[in-house]
């Protein structure tokens, strides 16, 4: 339905709002250009006649104006439709369509017709987010929507013409990764796509790293594209940053903007590496995996210089908890590093932060392991073993020197595991485990 409001004296913008109440149906409101259309809509939002090479019907012109989609739904979208096939069906001087919501869609009759489609959202009255469909091939319709998130991608896009979003890789979902905005694209076509965010969008660790497009097929995230454009850190309302053009793609659904590499499947809640009498156990668990090939255990004698010891199969599509284990038969006669390398049926892959280990022939058995948790902020953890009848000290300290945590552990006996959650903020650290006789400390990088 259209609806109308009127200017207040604290309005400064012109609005018009297409919402849907309670309709059974999906929604679809036409620009069409005539007269009785201009005086019903008139001043809310302006709409003037194409150029004389074009049709004088269906062309949307905003100068000033915003355009607010609101009330879409899985079974009831609301869809703002520009029946003009050419790229000038729409032409902005100011102002934009805010969608901000999945099904929120502006609908391109685009046809046959190539051209570069540009399709003026926005967000707020405060941010010009302009998409371009530069479409080379193809006879279709382009549907387009776009929606702000919080820092953890939240919501997901839900069911498209492919399966609903399932999962994303980062701390807390995909913190570290990902732009805070999606877009859920459909149409059937070969064009070059160009994505515009708010700077405020760019919640990752590294905002200023090259970010890429990656598209979601119904199953997984596909290999990120485009030319890696330098991101955009956090500078407020109407700063911009944008990635493309991201070209000859073919596969439309919902699509986000990530950092560096893509966001990978598996979610690692716990990761260790433990004495069993002359061998090592490494012992892993998964919350969630999707598209995981397998994973390759990795050892270290000095935490930086890596080699694979072994391979084990993942559950390719899970969204239960899973627990895996290897046991290094033939472990370092010195203190090791083990890491966790995970690869997806793409090809794709992701290293998960080591866990060290005291040699396991150390003085009178004592073993101790020391990571991070990965599903706490500034979490650490320490397991101990082999620590009867000792005083082990655990402390972790900032690079100048400074304690921030210390606890005193006394008649320790079988194992055990202190998972402490600090709050640290991002930086380097030090956490060490010492007894009398000896200490075993590890560099722990807090990614915030």
């Amino acid at each position: 339905m259209y609806r109308k409001k009127s200017k207040t004296k604290t309005e400064d913008k012109k609005r018009f709002t297409i919402e849907n109440n309670s309709f059974k149906k999906p929604i679809f409101v036409s620009i069409m250009l005539n007269r009785n259309t201009i005086k019903y809509i008139f001043p809310a939002l302006l709409l003037f006649c194409c150029i004389s090479s074009f049709s004088q019907n269906n062309a949307l012109v905003l100068n000033g104006a915003y355009v607010v989609l609101n009330g879409g739904t899985t079974a009831t979208p609301v869809y703002l439709v520009v029946n003009q096939a050419n790229a000038a069906g729409i032409t902005r001087s100011s102002g934009h369509i805010v969608s901000e919501g999945q099904y929120n869609f502006v609908q391109w009759n685009a046809g046959a017709s190539n051209g570069s489609y540009v399709y003026p959202f926005g967000y707020s009255t405060t941010d010009y987010l302009p998409f371009t469909f530069n479409k080379t091939a193809g006879n279709s319709n382009v549907d387009v929507s776009t929606w702000s998130t919080n820092s953890q991608n939240m919501p997901h896009p839900a069911i498209s013409n492919v399966a609903a979003v399932c999962c994303m890789k980062g701390n807390g979902d995909s913190i570290t990764s990902a732009i805070d905005r999606f877009w859920d694209i459909r149409a059937t076509a070969t064009a070059d796509l160009t994505f515009t965010y708010r700077s405020n969008e760019n919640t990752t660790s590294i905002p200023t790293d090259p970010f890429k497009a990656q598209h979601w097929n119904g199953a997984t995230w596909d290999a990120p594209v485009g030319p890696g454009n330098t991101g955009i850190a956090p500078a407020g309302p109407g700063v911009e940053g944008s990635v493309g053009p991201v070209i000859n793609q073919t596969t439309f659904s919902p699509w986000v903007l990530t950092r560096g590499t893509a966001i990978l499947p598996v979610e690692l809640i716990r990761f260790s590496a433990v004495c069993n009498n002359s061998k090592v156990d490494v012992k892993w668990t998964t919350a969630s995996e999707s598209n995981n090939d397998f994973f390759t255990v990795e050892r270290s004698p000095d935490a930086v210089n890596y080699l694979p010891i072994g391979m084990v199969n993942g559950a390719g599509n899970s969204s239960s908890v899973k627990n895996y284990s290897f046991t290094d038969t033939d472990p370092l006669s010195s203190a090791s590093y083990y890491r966790l390398r995970q690869t997806d049926f793409n090809g794709l892959t992701e290293i998960f932060s080591p866990a060290s280990l005291s040699s396991c022939t150390g003085s009178n058995g004592l073993n101790v392991v020391i990571g991070q948790n990965p599903s706490v902020e500034g979490g650490i953890w320490v397991s101990i073993n082999g620590a009867e009848n000792k005083n082990v000290r655990v402390a972790v300290t900032n690079m100048l020197g400074q304690d921030l945590y210390i606890k005193n552990l006394t008649g320790i006996t079988g194992s055990y595991l202190l998972n402490a959650n600090l709050q640290l903020a991002g930086g380097i650290y030090v956490v060490s485990a010492s007894t009398n006789e000896q200490v075993f400390s590890k560099k722990v990088v807090v990614v915030r």
